[in-house]
């Protein structure tokens, strides 16, 4: 709200608008998502939605949540391990984007600058025997 107020208040130059501009996006981006978790957080609590599970890549669900959260990456050490043999797995693809998504933002906000995040993914001997 800050970065509009002053662009209404103040005539800046074409540069700084559009640095301006870009905050206000990633803002908005921002409290899109917060928004879309509290809703189906709500939905899955009062039963209106349910896990949907299908057969996913691991490698693709963790590619993707990391390249959304690029520039909330940048200034930590991602270090991503996920076994070269991992099979499918079947989850809800979107419920689980999520999730994985909301722990690394909060690893992000918490964590100081130039910290390592790690991600890895594993399978048990369990899981080993029955697939």
């Amino acid at each position: 709200m800050g970065v509009s107020d002053a662009l209404l208040s103040q005539n800046y130059p074409v540069g700084t608008r559009l640095k301006f501009y870009s905050e206000i996006n990633t803002a908005f981006c921002q409290l899109n998502r917060l928004i879309e978790n509290l809703l189906n957080m709500s939905r899955l609590e009062s039963g209106r939605i349910t896990p949907r599970p299908d057969w996913c890549d691991v490698h693709d669900l963790t590619n993707k949540v990391t390249e959304s959260l690029k520039q909330e990456l940048q200034p930590f050490k991602l270090s991503v391990v996920i076994p070269v043999e991992m099979p499918l797995v079947k989850v809800d693809f979107g419920l689980i984007e999520q999730i994985l998504h909301n722990l690394i933002l909060n690893a992000t906000q918490n964590a100081p600058p130039g910290s390592r995040i790690s991600l890895n993914s594993f399978m048990t001997m369990e899981f080993l025997q029955s697939w």
